[in-house]
Formats: structure tokens, C-alpha cells, sequence
């Protein structure tokens, strides 16, 4: 099963690359993630590893991150492992950025095709992604509003 997000912030993608490469700024838009474990700060790089704690339906969860690549402002592609025995299960999840006319189109996939799960959740899971509607903004928008409310902040100098 393949979540896909878009969304146009009004920004360029220098912007917004801080945002979704580093982990602690990732938490400040993504209210599921809880804690991060790293051993530097800023944006990740190829191949780094770090543990995060998502908080999802009630439940903690422990994941290892595996960076599989990144392009600094156009691509990131990173890898969460749940169960640290089984390398086989994963979550994959990838940013693009693309200018557009009105700032940057930021697509994020969320890959959850090799995580082992029943067929009718899996089928479940489809119809509500066909049918069902956000109860709020979602991450994406809170995403946004959060990068283009710090540039309207940054001070513009003299005019």
C-alpha cells in the first residue's frame, strides 16, 4: 500500500529541504514523532542510521532510520524498521521537491508494501485512502504553514 501526498508551499525548495532532512525539524510538523536518537544535528546524510519513537494509536514505537539517499533540495529517500530482527519488513518514505510556478511541489510517498499485513486490513486501508477525508490539516499543511510562517517572520532588512 502506497500513500502519496502533494502539496505547493510558497517557498523555494532551500526553504523547505531543512524541514523534511532534519529530524528535529521534522518533529516540529509531524506530531507523531516523539523522540529522536542521533548522534549529530542538522540534515541527514547517504547511508546515516538514527532511532525515532513515533506515538501512533496510544502506542509507542521504536524504529531504526536508514538514509538511503538524498539530493539536498530535490530528493530524500529514507527507510523505518519496526522490528529490529526482521530486516525484511520495512517502511519506505521519499520527498521529492519540484519548483512550480507558485513556490515548490513537495510529494511525499509513504511505501508500506513490505510490511506484512492481512489482506483485509490491507483492503481496509485502500478504501479509507479512496473514500475517507482528513479530520484536520494534515501533516503536508501543517508543513506548510509552518515554513511559510517562518519566512513571512524572518527579518526583512531595510527597505
Amino acid at each position: 500500500m502506497k500513500l502519496r501526498n502533494r502539496i505547493v508551499i510558497a517557498a523555494g525548495a532551500q526553504a523547505i529541504w531543512p524541514y523534511i532532512a532534519d529530524p528535529i525539524q521534522v518533529s516540529r510538523w509531524n506530531p507523531k514523532l516523539v523522540s529522536i536518537d542521533r548522534d549529530r544535528e542538522g540534515p541527514v546524510r547517504d547511508s546515516e542510521r538514527y532511532r525515532v519513537i513515533f506515538q501512533m494509536r496510544g502506542k509507542e514505537r521504536e524504529s531504526e532510520v536508514v538514509v538511503v539517499s538524498q539530493r539536498p533540495y530535490s530528493h530524500l529517500h529514507i527507510q523505518y524498521y519496526e522490528d529490529l530482527m526482521n530486516r525484511e519488513q520495512y517502511v519506505e518514505e521519499t520527498y521529492e521537491l519540484q519548483p512550480v510556478r507558485d513556490g515548490t511541489r513537495l510529494t511525499q510517498v509513504i511505501d508500506m508494501g513490505r510490511v506484512k499485513m492481512p489482506l483485509l486490513l490491507r483492503w481496509l486501508g485502500q478504501l479509507i485512502l479512496w473514500f475517507g477525508k482528513p479530520v484536520g490539516p494534515t501533516h503536508l499543511e501543517q508543513l506548510r504553514q509552518l515554513v511559510e510562517g517562518d519566512l513571512n517572520a524572518e527579518p526583512q532588512g531595510d527597505v
